[in-house]
């Protein structure tokens, strides 16, 4: 061969060994830099979700350094309170059956912030069984009885090492004590001891409820109004009128059984002069005419009744212990995740939904400075325990304020017109998965549902190139994009 050509061939070889090592080495670099971009991405999305759990537990950690100062204060409060020259007088009027010294002796071993502190619950029912200071006992069948059993269930399941209680049926000695004036009596005996009086009345033919709730260090009694004349009487019709639609079914079945009229008629006892009044009232309200019928009322209406004041009883015991455990310990509420199972009766009505509401945002905002990393979790975590209550204002309101706290530990700034679940889905990760089906579960049960459908869409993408290998979940449990 020419040594021109040769020449030329061999030239030619090494320039294209040259491009191609050069190629490679070029394409091996851009590798190692995708490959150190993508590092440098996760290693500083996780970085991030460990700087936000160190904040979160730091916060914890200041909360329970609060606690365990005021169970220093309480120490010294339950040493004085007992040497106080007003101790013998304030025991005059003392409303409870067990002494004062008994109880802040079963709270003297409470001295560490590593063994919770019990909330104490009293509850003073709209009569007590038998009061010192009358002759009878009372005149409210099942009253006092009905309504703690009602309550030592419900302490039974929410109770946790973590949410502990103390609960002190049957307590109460007279309702000679009541009102405020009790309130402040066992607050000057008992203010290092947490303390929730759940008191009730029946005044005529209404029904009125109040909460009284001190932690330690406070000044006074925190008082507040939770139902305020209700109506009673209708209550115990409603009660009248659906034994009044089973007797109707039962009775057919007697009758079917071939028993005689008047054999029906003992069987049926109030339920049978109930069940006439019903007809009567609905042949009236077919005329056009809405007077309220009387019906018979007994010991099976004025049960079920104190069975719905136990409910609402149990739902205030549930949401002031999530309080009194969240505000010292940053112990996560437990009440929220029990209320859409709840079985408590009717009086889980709009007064009692807008007090527990009440109850949780008022300590939501004093501990928004202190813990601002949980207060997402907080707000979402009741607004799906809210979305199956009578107001439904209450689970958008906290809807929102989950979404507006996401988005400001984000860095951004909220405006009112601000479309916050599109601002939420534009910067959430696949970890945050959780957290957005609470959101998506909140926005079906306040109706929107196109919204709800979006983060249902994304969940599902998500869910698609987590099976089609589009990205992978490491054995911790977070999610790592891949390109």
């Amino acid at each position: 061969m020419d040594p021109v050509i040769t020449g030329s061939l061999v030239s030619a070889g090494t320039q294209l060994v040259t491009t191609w090592l050069r190629n490679r080495s070029q394409s091996k670099a851009a590798e190692k830099a995708a490959d150190f971009e993508r590092w440098l991405h996760q290693d500083e999305k996780q970085f991030q979700k460990e700087q936000f759990e160190a904040e979160k537990q730091f916060q914890r950690e200041m909360a329970l350094e609060r606690y365990q100062e005021q169970l220093s204060l309480a120490v010294v409060h339950r040493s004085t309170a007992l040497d106080s020259v007003e101790w013998r007088a304030a025991l005059e009027n003392f409303p409870l059956r067990i002494l004062p010294s008994q109880i802040l002796e079963s709270y003297s071993r409470y001295t560490s912030r590593d063994t919770p502190m019990p909330l104490l619950v009293l509850l003073a029912p709209p009569e007590v069984s038998f009061d010192r200071f009358l002759d009878r006992s009372s005149t409210l069948p099942f009253s006092e009885r009905t309504i703690a059993e009602v309550v030592r269930r419900f302490v039974a399941c929410y109770e946790d090492l973590q949410h502990p209680i103390k609960f002190l049926a049957g307590g109460w000695d007279s309702k000679r004590y009541h009102g405020e004036a009790a309130f402040e009596t066992l607050f000057a005996l008992l203010g290092s001891v947490p303390t929730l009086i759940v008191e009730s009345e029946i005044d005529g033919r209404y029904f009125n409820l109040r909460a009284a709730f001190w932690d330690i260090g406070q000044t006074e009694p925190a008082v507040s109004s939770v139902i305020s004349h209700l109506d009673c009487q209708k209550l115990l019709n409603e009660a009248a009128r659906a034994d009044a639609r089973q007797w109707a079914a039962d009775r057919e079945r007697y009758a079917a059984r071939g028993r005689g009229e008047e054999e029906i008629l003992q069987i049926g006892g109030d339920d049978e002069r109930n069940l006439r009044t019903l007809r009567e009232e609905e042949l009236d309200r077919d005329a056009g005419i809405l007077r309220a019928r009387s019906y018979a009322i007994g010991d099976k209406q004025w049960e079920r009744l104190f069975q719905q004041i136990g409910g609402a009883y149990a739902l205030i015991v549930g949401c002031l212990t999530d309080v009194y455990h969240l505000q010292n310990r940053g112990v996560m509420p437990r009440l929220p995740a029990m209320l859409p199972n709840w079985e408590g009766g009717g009086l889980l009505n709009a007064d009692v939904a807008r007090f527990l509401a009440s109850c949780y945002e008022l300590v939501f905002k004093s501990l928004g400075e202190q813990i601002p990393n949980w207060m997402p979790d907080l707000y979402l975590n009741v607004a799906i325990g809210f979305a199956g209550l009578p107001e439904a204002s209450e689970t958008s309101r906290f809807l929102r304020n989950a979404l507006e706290h996401w988005l400001r530990l984000r860095g951004f700034t909220i405006d009112e017109e601000d479309d916050l679940v599109s601002l939420v889905l534009a910067n959430a990760g696949v970890k945050d998965r959780p957290w957005l089906r609470g959101v998506r579960g909140c926005l079906e049960a306040i109706g929107d549902h196109s919204q709800a459908v979006e983060i249902e869409g994304r969940l599902d993408e998500w869910q698609n190139k987590l099976l089609t290998g589009g990205i992978e979940e490491d054995e911790r449990g977070e999610v790592l994009v891949t390109f």
